[in-house]
């Protein structure tokens, strides 16, 4: 014999070792949570949007009254301090409602869904 057994047996488990961890590796390497949470992984998440750059337009809000006023924009609340032109550049199609009590308008009303055909539009908020 060439080869001392105990050491060819050895070296052949040390070999399936080995077979085994890279195994694991590719299996967790290709796993859907690896690929998600990889600094790459949104090429790959099924939900993502099909466009990255959405057109926005910008929109002036002029809060006319004694008191900073809310609204909603989307789904994300912004205040409007009082007496001051708020500019903001908003997606197209977005819907701004009011999230707190005016004079002429209540929680809920529709202040304006922006459009592309009106760029650099004011509204008045009292």
């Amino acid at each position: 014999m060439a080869e001392n057994p105990v050491e060819y047996y050895a070296s052949k488990g040390n070999l399936m070792i080995h077979r085994k961890v890279l195994s694991l590796a590719l299996v967790v390497a290709f796993s859907s949570t690896a690929l998600y949470a990889a600094p790459f992984g949104n090429i790959f998440h099924k939900d993502a949007p099909a466009t990255t750059s959405q057109a926005k337009v910008e929109v002036q809000f002029n809060n006319t009254a004694e008191y900073p006023r809310q609204i909603k924009v989307g789904n994300k609340v912004k205040t409007l301090t009082s007496k001051k032109v708020t500019r903001m550049e908003i997606p197209v199609g977005t819907s701004v409602t009011v999230y707190s009590s005016m004079k002429s308008h209540n929680p809920g009303d529709v202040l304006v869904v922006v459009d592309a055909a009106h760029p650099n539009q004011t509204v008045t908020i009292d």
